[in-house]
């Protein structure tokens, strides 16, 4: 049944009350995707706002704006096997365009499905957390990377839509944490070097760090080197990494 992105932007500068100049924009952000606009519509509202709907060979987009608040939201549906990466595509020209600091809602919904919130299509993830402030965002030789604030989870790392870490869960007893170093590695023994394949998001390693004194040198082999800095960089609890 496809799937559905949903995006709310609120602070932008875009002028949110120029028809052409949004109609423009709109469909260059599309035309960087596969879809195909079949016809479109439009109303101004007075004093001020538009609405604009797009007719699509796949489903329909469309866009209400409240140019008194900078605030606009974007809704768009897309049938068949393409639309999860056009929707991909096209939440990153949004946000782009409209500010990715602005964005207090990116909602992407499998329909016929469960839905999700920046996680993967895995049912055990498709859970919806309210309230995301956007923190950071690049895109790495190998994933998207992600850092946004929550009230419920705190700080968390996102890739490719998946959460890694949480720094509210980090705060407590981490039994999976300890049950993976406890399996290999030993409070009471000595250990000149111990490597991880895997883990750029640090938590093991700082785990091995702070209670496995007798380990001597750790190191971690992690594919993609941004995930490691960008956890250095935002997460206090990487700190003591070298």
């Amino acid at each position: 049944m496809g799937n559905h992105l949903i995006l709310d932007f609120v602070g932008t500068d875009v002028d949110l009350d120029n028809y052409e100049q949004l109609d423009k924009s709109i469909r260059e952000v599309l035309s960087h995707t596969s879809v195909h606009i079949e016809g479109s519509m439009h109303k101004k509202f007075d004093p001020q706002g538009v609405t604009i709907l797009y007719l699509l060979s796949e489903s329909h987009v469309s866009i209400h704006t409240w140019p008194e608040t900078k605030s606009c939201t974007l809704d768009f549906y897309h049938c068949g096997p393409l639309s999860n990466n056009n929707l991909a595509i096209a939440e990153e020209k949004f946000c782009e365009l409209f500010g990715w600091n602005n964005c207090t809602t990116g909602v992407l919904l499998q329909r016929g499905t469960q839905s999700s919130y920046l996680a993967n299509n895995l049912i055990p993830k498709s859970e919806i957390y309210k309230n995301m402030r956007f923190v950071h965002r690049e895109k790495s030789e190998f994933q998207d990377i992600r850092v946004y604030d929550s009230d419920c989870l705190g700080r968390i790392l996102v890739l490719d839509r998946a959460i890694q870490i949480a720094s509210k869960t980090l705060e407590l007893e981490d039994n999976y944490t300890a049950a993976m170093i406890d399996r290999v590695v030993q409070p009471d023994k000595d250990y000149d070097h111990v490597v991880i394949v895997g883990g750029g998001d640090l938590v093991i390693a700082t785990q091995i760090l702070k209670h496995y004194p007798r380990v001597k040198k750790l190191t971690v082999c992690e594919i993609d080197s941004r995930v490691v800095e960008v956890t250095k960089k935002y997460f206090s609890f990487a700190d003591i990494i070298d």
